[in-house]
């Protein structure tokens, strides 16, 4: 169980970053740090 919410919170993870880098803004990018 541990392991699947793992990864699905580093696949959000991931989408969050990409999704950072397409709109780059300061805001997006502390965003993705907290997260």
């Amino acid at each position: 169980m541990l392991a699947i919410l793992q990864r699905a919170l580093r696949a959000r993870r991931a989408v969050k970053i990409i999704a950072g880098l397409n709109n780059f803004n300061p805001d997006n990018v502390v965003r993705v740090v907290r997260a």
